[in-house]
């Protein structure tokens, strides 16, 4: 209901081809697929606790979770032929709003601590009918032992991926340190790559409705920069983005020079390596 008003500007771009889903090596802690896609073995004992303790709620849980991890198209490996179809396909099939649906991995979020669950609630259930002193020490003993090895698996993940950086972050950082609250305009950024650099400078930016459409405010500001873009000088466009709230103008080489002859005619020379103050 929010969103409703801007609806008709909401970016309805389909998402690349392919999905990322969790492959069935990854669920069983197997080494055929990347670490990051790999699940510690002793999660799919939660699977068979929920199966034995008749938990149904839980049970249930567990499979909406894991059909979905799976993807429309199951594989033992990452990026393996699909061994079936599975039923969340024909749900994607249903409609648009499923059809967006290009991360189903992102549900182990959900599968992991219901598998976790129920292989806590088979533990307590198994500690019950051991003789106290026992079921204390496994108690004080197992939960640290089982955190070392699911934090472990993590670290090996963590060390497998190494984080990269999307161009422009040192603009970026300057610009969350830079005065005055105003928005940024990615030049060279017209759709969802200014979403990379947002995180790093925390500024609105002109980018998530259709940048464009000329029939929107910001598909015709996005056409006027696109002047600055092609090194023309864009006369009026400073003065009415300041006017809207806008502080800088951000430009990063992504694909190569960026000829901006007609950006400093307009707003002077660069206030740090790839950053312009317009104008207030």
């Amino acid at each position: 209901a929010w969103l409703l008003p801007v609806a008709g500007e909401l970016s309805g771009r389909a998402p690349p081809a392919g999905h990322t889903a969790l492959p069935l090596a990854g669920l069983l802690g197997l080494a055929a697929v990347p670490e990051r896609f790999q699940l510690h073995p002793a999660a799919i004992l939660g699977l068979f606790a929920a199966l034995g303790l008749r938990r149904r709620r839980l049970l249930a849980g567990v499979a909406l979770a894991g059909i979905v991890a799976l993807g429309p198209l199951p594989t033992w490996t990452r990026g393996g032929p699909p061994l079936f179809v599975s039923p969340l396909a024909w749900a994607m099939a249903a409609g648009p709003a499923l059809a967006r649906l290009h991360h189903p991995v992102r549900a182990a979020l959900l599968l992991v601590p219901l598998l976790a669950a129920g292989l806590g609630l088979a533990w307590d259930r198994g500690l019950s009918r051991l003789p106290r002193r026992v079921s204390g020490a496994l108690a004080l003993l197992a939960p640290p032992l089982l955190a070392a090895a699911f934090a472990g698996r993590v670290a090996v993940a963590t060390a497998a991926s190494a984080p990269t950086l999307p161009p422009g972050v040192e603009a970026a950082r300057w610009l969350r340190e830079a005065p005055g609250d105003g928005a940024v305009l990615d030049l060279t950024g017209a759709d969802g790559t200014a979403l990379a650099l947002q995180p790093f400078h925390g500024r609105p930016i002109l980018c998530g409705l259709r940048p464009r459409s000329p029939s929107t405010r910001a598909g015709r500001l996005r056409a006027r920069a696109d002047r600055w873009l092609r090194g023309e000088r864009a006369p009026g466009l400073a003065r009415d983005l300041a006017a809207l709230g806008y502080r800088y103008v951000l430009v990063v080489e992504r694909r190569g020079p960026v000829d901006r002859a007609g950006l400093e005619a307009d707003l002077g020379p660069p206030a740090a390596p790839g950053v312009y103050a317009i104008p207030r």
